[in-house]
Order: structure tokens, then sequence, then C-alpha cells
């Protein structure tokens, strides 16, 4: 089980790639192993500050 970063924009879903780069596609999105690491990076992502979900993904 692995999670994602959900980020609405414009009422669109992406998802974060790296700090700098969103995605359509939840496959591409960069895997976390616990929600704590992927609050933390998102934190330190260009987009802090928009509406976002940590989502949870079958590997």
């Amino acid at each position: 089980m692995h999670y994602v970063i959900r980020i609405q924009r414009q009422g669109d879903s992406r998802y974060l790639f790296n700090t700098r780069i969103l995605l359509n596609d939840i496959a591409l999105a960069k895997p976390f192993s616990i929600t704590n690491m992927a609050r933390r990076y998102f934190r330190k992502s260009d987009f802090c500050g928009e509406e976002f979900s940590v989502v949870q993904v079958e590997p």
C-alpha cells in the first residue's frame, strides 16, 4: 500500500510527481510509504497552500 498526493486545481485532480511538477496520471505520481512523509513533502513543494489530499493506492 502506498500514498500519493492529489491536488485540486480549477476543478481538476492532478497528482504530485515532484516538488515542481503535477501530472494527470496517478500511476506516475511519487509514492510515499506513510501519510506523514507525504504531507511533509507537500509542504516543501511549490504547490504548498493549495487544496490537497493524501490518497491511498494499491501498488
